[in-house]
């Protein structure tokens, strides 16, 4: 996906890190488990980086393995604060 001349006025392209490690400890810092953080970390450096946009996008579909509703939804709400990070 091209975004030169694409306005990102929510910041979606600011990247959270520059390496996967320092990713992963920044989620950690935001409430994400390790184990999920890793693994979607893993997952948007294949789809585009290590953006916000790519990290979100990468643990909400992770959070379709968690096995009970009331740990998904904690999960997601998690995620959600994320965006926050793009302002």
């Amino acid at each position: 996906m091209d975004l030169e001349g694409f306005d990102d006025p929510f910041h979606l392209t600011e990247k959270l890190g520059s390496d996967a490690e320092s990713v992963v400890k920044e989620l950690c810092k935001n409430g994400i488990p390790r184990h999920l953080a890793r693994d979607a970390t893993e997952l948007a450096r294949k789809q585009g980086g290590f953006t916000i946009f790519s990290l979100v996008d990468a643990l909400t579909r992770m959070t379709h393995t968690v096995k009970f509703v009331g740990d998904r939804a904690e999960a997601d709400s998690k995620i959600g604060l994320l965006l926050s990070l793009a302002a």
